[in-house]
């Protein structure tokens, strides 16, 4: 298993093994990242079938219908207003639609992450994806709390909601100012919560490939230390996403980013160092194709 190989203490590469495949990061009991693959994380969602994405502002009988087999609840009392103002919203992405009025929704959406009722949390979802796709501006002022909202999100127990979760993250981190976002995420990489550091380390290597050198140089203070704390968690999935980081990490910055891996032992220099290598190598070869 990848994760246990990881976490072996030996300092004995053979230089004839097959270069390493890089399998699935696992980052919820729901949901597992596809292989990743030079230079598709940014464009992920460029594919995204247009028809799927041009949803309306739902009419709040949408929520109202969805939650009848549950009988009365204080979500659906709450939310009420905010839906009704939501209705009144043609299109999101129509002319009548001012950032103000916006803002004032994804704001109401970001509380409805926190409704009891799955239904509710997906809708809220569905329409933040709409929002992030098509008026992004709307949501520039709330990245922060945004993203620590979408991180919890992803280890709901409802799947639907986790799906929706990490397109909105995934979104966010590879379209929205990466040093804004990186402070978000890096404030969570001392979370105690298994999945939600997962999730973390995984955006935050999305975030490393966007940053040019000088950037990434000059702000690995706001994450690295928590970052090579996490090394040491009992997780193997957890170290594993940490080795993939570092191994970005250095693939961007090259010999330059060693001086800053001195916590790390020699047999885990070794295993990041190893698996730049292979990669840039096998992408060498790739190019060179």
């Amino acid at each position: 298993h990848d994760a246990e190989m990881m976490d072996k203490k030996s300092s004995d590469t053979r230089s004839s093994d097959p270069p390493r495949t890089f399998d699935y990061n696992v980052i919820s009991d729901n949901t597992v990242e596809s292989p990743r693959k030079e230079g598709t994380d940014i464009k992920r969602f460029e594919e995204s079938n247009e028809s799927e994405l041009n949803i309306t502002v739902r009419n709040r009988n949408v929520i109202l219908n969805s939650c009848q087999d549950h009988g009365p609840s204080i979500s659906r009392t709450y939310h009420q207003d905010e839906m009704s103002q939501m209705e009144e919203v043609p299109e999101i992405n129509g002319p009548s639609v001012s950032i103000k009025n916006l803002q004032q929704m994804s704001s109401s959406l970001l509380e409805m992450l926190d409704d009891p009722e799955e239904s509710t949390r997906e809708l809220a979802l569905t329409l933040l994806v709409e929002i992030l796709e098509k008026q992004r501006k709307a949501m520039e002022n709330c990245i922060d709390t945004l993203i620590v909202k979408l991180l919890h999100a992803t280890k709901d127990a409802a799947l639907k909601v986790v799906n929706q979760a990490h397109i909105c993250l995934t979104t966010v981190v590879t379209q929205f100012d990466p040093l804004t976002c990186l402070r978000a995420i890096a404030s969570q990489l001392a979370n105690q919560d298994e999945k939600v550091l997962i999730v973390s380390i995984n955006s935050l290597s999305k975030l490393v490939i966007r940053l040019s050198q000088d950037n990434l140089m000059a702000h690995l203070s706001i994450f690295l230390p928590a970052l090579l704390d996490a090394f040491e968690n009992h997780s193997p999935y957890v170290r594993k996403a940490v080795v993939l980081c570092l191994v970005d990490t250095y693939l961007k910055l090259g010999p330059a980013f060693l001086p800053y891996l001195e916590r790390l032992d020699s047999a885990q220099l070794q295993l990041v160092t190893t698996y730049a290598s292979r990669l840039s190598q096998t992408s060498f070869i790739a190019v060179d194709a």
